[in-house]
């Protein structure tokens, strides 16, 4: 192809293009060039033209625009072929309007060198870009005359909510029993229960809340561990952030650290961006540790670290990150004998056991069964648009009877089924045979009549007199059922 097909191809481009030798002398422009040289101050090409020093024109320019600097550094290097391509947006005003350029240069290949410079017109871009700058400016002030609107509603409806609280009372006090569930529902949510045991369980809970010890609940599997961490959390000036959980046992131990303490872009394979750690997420608030007994030997050493002095680095970086995050564990398993195996860090140990909270197995608060097994009777009434609203006697003699080896989360499984299968309005609870845990010799006649009497008034909260009470159910006198209250030395707790 010769010199006049390509200065046609050249011409008939819409970006300014000019070819430059290696003293940066123009000995080519195409007609874009021309044209936008006419049209802007220059139209005898006395300063852009061929013949005309590139290079000194860059250099006027980086003057007047200080973004520009390093223009002239660029542009020379790529003369010299030193550079294989450079690139820049830069402002190039006309006296009607403004306009914006982006510059790209490539050396020549052969011969002495010089290389082509490209001018592209990215005025609408840049105007683009302008518009959506204005546009995200004007959001904003919506934005924020809209969040002041939902602070004044918020407002309001904590005024609200705070007149329901005081009719609420009111009716609680219509019921003892029913008040004192509903306000240990209002405190800690989801705790059901006053038995002696669980009252104890948020005694501990109302002492160390406040404070930012670190916690260690224990407990068996399913009852309510991390309720009780949610409550500790809740009781503390932290309360207005998210508590942030980790499980221990749910992760691959390669990646438990990476979740805990984050990671950088490239610290392993897969790791295409750096990762923020929960650590990191829990500044300024709580972080849950469930199933802490499953942490790797070779984390523990790291997390006493961060317990110690409240700081740690990220996988793959050097960089060491401080946090306030008070951490609140829990476990099922017995730490202190994984500690005698070697299991478990001695000194982690004792950092995690500064308030430890025992959270009671079911069987040992069998007085909280009747209002557990009514309180997920309407869970499961309301979200499956029953209307269940009895229990047969002989249905919670078997509850109160029976040992919950899965304790809550077993007995919540075991109403939701019910609720799915039952037809009527009676409730029909299936329990699993579990016909083995009997094992210890019964007692006496005697102790056996007292245990029995005081299961029946237990899953009737000691209403002796009436339909559906003690009495009627045993088919004794009230006054009979009373005097062998009394010989048997049967009290309410």
């Amino acid at each position: 192809m010769d010199s006049l097909a390509f200065k046609e191809i050249l011409d008939s481009l819409d970006a300014n293009v000019a070819v430059v030798d290696r003293q940066g002398i123009i000995t080519y422009i195409n007609r874009s060039w021309i044209s936008f040289a006419e049209g802007n101050g220059d139209p005898g090409l006395r300063g852009t033209g061929i013949g005309v020093n590139y290079l000194g024109v860059c250099m006027a320019a980086a003057r007047d625009e200080p973004e520009l600097a390093g223009l002239v550094e660029a542009i020379e290097m790529v003369l010299k072929g030193a550079l294989g391509h450079y690139a820049i947006e830069y402002p190039c005003h006309s006296p009607d309007k403004k306009r914006w350029f982006l510059l790209g240069g490539r050396p020549l290949l052969g011969g002495s060198c010089g290389a082509v410079f490209i001018h592209f017109d990215i005025t609408e871009k840049k105007l683009a870009e302008e518009a959506v700058l204005n546009l995200n400016a004007r959001l904003e002030m919506r934005v924020e005359e809209r969040t002041s609107s939902l602070r004044e509603t918020n407002r309001r409806l904590k005024e609200a909510l705070s007149e329901i609280r005081a009719l609420q009372e009111r009716l609680d006090r219509e019921n003892l029993v029913l008040r004192e569930s509903i306000k240990t529902e209002r405190d800690h949510p989801g705790i059901i229960g006053q038995s002696p045991a669980i009252r104890d369980a948020l005694a501990k809970v109302r002492q160390v809340g406040p404070t930012d010890a670190p916690v260690l609940i224990m407990g068996e599997t399913g009852t309510g561990k991390e309720l009780i961490a949610k409550a500790v959390h809740d009781m503390s000036p932290r309360r207005d952030k998210v508590l942030i959980k980790v499980n221990c046992a749910s992760l691959p131990p390669q990646l438990i650290e990476s979740e805990l303490f984050g990671h950088e872009k490239g610290a392993y394979t897969h790791a295409y961006v750096r990762r923020m750690g929960r650590f990191e997420m829990a500044d300024g608030s709580s972080l849950f540790l469930d199933e802490i007994g499953e942490l790797p030997p070779e984390l523990q050493a790291k997390l006493l670290r961060v317990l110690q002095d409240g700081e740690f680095e990220r996988v793959g970086s050097s960089n060491t990150i401080k946090v306030d995050a008070r951490v609140i564990a829990a476990t099922n398993r017995n730490l202190e004998e994984a500690v005698k195996a070697g299991r478990f860090r001695e000194d982690l140990w004792y950092r995690l056991n500064v308030f430890p909270i025992t959270v009671p197995p079911l069987r040992e608060r069998k007085e909280d069964v009747p209002a557990l097994i009514r309180h997920f009777l309407e869970r499961y009434n309301k979200r499956l648009g029953r209307r269940i609203d009895s229990i047969p006697a002989k249905s919670m003699e078997a509850v109160m009877n029976y040992p919950w080896p899965g304790n809550v989360r077993e007995m919540e499984n075991l109403v939701h089924r019910a609720v799915i299968v039952s037809q009527g309005r009676e409730l029909l609870l299936d329990l699993p045979d579990h016909g083995t845990h009997e094992t210890n010799d019964p007692g006496s006649l005697e102790e056996v009549e007292r245990r029995h009497i005081r299961d029946v008034l237990e899953a009737r909260s000691w209403r002796i007199e009436g339909k559906g009470g003690a009495a009627d159910f045993l088919q004794m006198n009230p006054s009979t059922l009373r005097s062998r209250m009394k010989k048997l030395g049967i009290k309410r707790s």
